[in-house]
């Protein structure tokens, strides 16, 4: 149609330009020539036209039948080539098929090779791993020995520990066991010590963590010391005690043993729980240093405790027998018999410092007394600081000075009697010049003077017994020297200065 289209637009431009002559004869009034003219121009034009549309189609046929064989051609040629790609592609496929065969081939037998070489290295470790697994006598004496000195044997060791599989380790010092010992295990002591002064003992030497002359217990763990009867000696009065009981340490204490302290503690917890079950705790005073055999100092409320059991305590030189100080902290006694030397004593602000059986001091501090006896030189109790107490379940207490004592600086201070007897040689059975409360039931007292009060409250009920043994003379108590009448069982007054 694209080429008709333009063979008709060709012919209409024919006419067009032959129609000029056409109008200038028609001026001339020649009619006839110009129909005749036209006609053969018509007629030339409409034979012209009828030749060019036969040669158009003529062509067109020409050129479809030149691109029917062209593309017939073209077909047949990429026929050929997609044939001969085939064939190409089917002989690689064969080729790599064949490859891969021996490739498979290859690995199988390097992967059978390294599977036996696996086998054989298994096998090898499997033998050396029996062997090392194989245990002998000797190699189990070795394994009882790994946690203290493979070295030492129940003849020269200083301590010894035995686990729960029964194994047995043995240690050159004590501090080292106890530092070693797990929860639920047994230290025994296996000869005497002697701490001096630098923290060493005799051969071998015993020498603590931090060289400071203490053996100290601070594994966070409960354990028990079994003294075996024998002796730990501690001649450091500059430190805080023989042993040191820190770090939330459970210790339990048994074997009837003995502590010997020389101006210092036998025994010094300053966080933990000690339960002594039996033995000897000595602590011969120097110098007056006043230092407690055994001490709860915890630093809150519930870090140190202290339970004694059928222990003896003895003290001597203004030495002191067992206190509960700092914050919080406790003791609880069982049938003990806790004396005091007279000798050593020192004329200090006017009176004389002997040896005292307990002290509770400091805040909030408790002491407990379950029977038992306590004889000293000096106050038998003395209870200070403030909110304190001191609670006593019968047994004794027999003192050359106050049995119960306190000063005007104590606040509310607390004294319960629960049977047992009291008794002063020279002062008062109960001195009481502190706030707080005093409750006596069924408790016998007896002094020059039985309870001298000054401040705070006193209950008395039951059976109670207070008596005063002076004979009427004169005495003198406390830092202000005051004269009293002797012989009187409760005396009450209104002096609020000196002790």
């Amino acid at each position: 149609m694209k080429r008709k289209f333009l063979f008709s637009t060709l012919a209409l431009t024919i006419i067009v330009t032959l129609t000029l002559p056409m109008t200038a004869y028609a001026s001339e009034g020649v009619a006839d020539v110009i129909e005749e003219d036209a006609a053969e121009v018509v007629g030339d034009a409409t034979t012209s036209k009828e030749n060019v549309e036969e040669s158009t189609k003529d062509g067109a046929n020409s050129k479809e039948d030149e691109t029917l064989d062209k593309e017939t051609s073209e077909k047949d040629n990429e026929s050929e080539k997609i044939k001969e790609s085939e064939e190409s592609v089917t002989e690689e496929k064969e080729q790599v098929s064949e490859k891969s065969v021996e490739t498979k081939e290859v690995v199988s037998s390097e992967e059978i090779e390294a599977k036996n070489t696996i086998s054989n290295e298994v096998e090898e470790e499997a033998k050396e791993s029996d062997t090392e697994n194989i245990v002998t006598p000797t190699a189990l004496e070795e394994q009882e020995t790994t946690r203290g000195d493979a070295d030492l044997t129940e003849a020269n060791a200083r301590a010894k520990i035995v686990a729960a599989d029964g194994t047995t380790a043995y240690f050159k010092t004590l501090d080292e066991a106890l530092q070693d010992a797990k929860s639920g295990e047994t230290v025994t002591l296996l000869q005497n010590i002697t701490i001096d002064e630098s923290g060493n003992t005799e051969a071998p030497a015993e020498q603590d963590k931090e060289g400071q002359g203490c053996i100290y217990v601070s594994n966070n763990a409960s354990i028990t010391l079994d003294l075996n009867g024998k002796t730990i000696n501690s001649k450091n009065a500059s430190k805080n005690g023989a042993l040191v009981v820190e770090g939330g340490t459970n210790l339990t204490i048994t074997g009837n043993g003995k502590i010997e302290a020389h101006g210092t503690c036998a025994i010094y917890v300053k966080k933990g729980n000690v339960t002594i079950e039996n033995g000897t705790y000595d602590n011969y005073g120097i110098n007056n240093q006043q230092k407690c055999t055994i001490l709860a100092i915890g630093e809150a409320s519930g870090d140190a405790k202290i339970t004694i059991k059928d222990a003896t305590i003895h003290v001597a030189n203004g030495a002191r027998g067992v206190a509960a100080a700092g914050v919080g902290s406790e003791f609880v006694i069982y049938n003990c018999d806790i004396s005091g030397s007279e000798t050593g004593e020192t004329e200090i602000s006017g009176r004389n410092y002997g040896s005292e059986g307990l002290i509770i001091s400091g805040t909030g501090c408790k002491g407990t007394l379950y029977n038992g006896n306590i004889k000293v030189s000096e106050d038998g109790v003395f209870i200070g600081g403030k909110d304190n107490q001191f609670i006593m379940h019968g047994g004794t207490i027999d003192a050359v000075s106050f049995g119960i004592s306190g000063n005007n600086q104590i606040q509310n201070s607390t004294f319960i009697m629960n049977g047992g007897s009291i008794t002063s040689s020279s002062a008062c059975g109960i001195y009481w010049p502190q706030t707080g409360t005093v409750v006596i039931d069924d408790g016998n007292i007896a002094g020059p003077i039985g309870i001298l009060a000054r401040r705070g409250d006193i209950t008395i009920s039951g059976k109670s017994v207070i008596e005063g043994t002076g004979d009427g003379s004169d005495i003198k108590l406390g830092t202000d020297r005051v004269a009293l009448k002797s012989g009187t069982g409760i005396l009450v007054d209104n002096v609020t200065t000196g002790y």
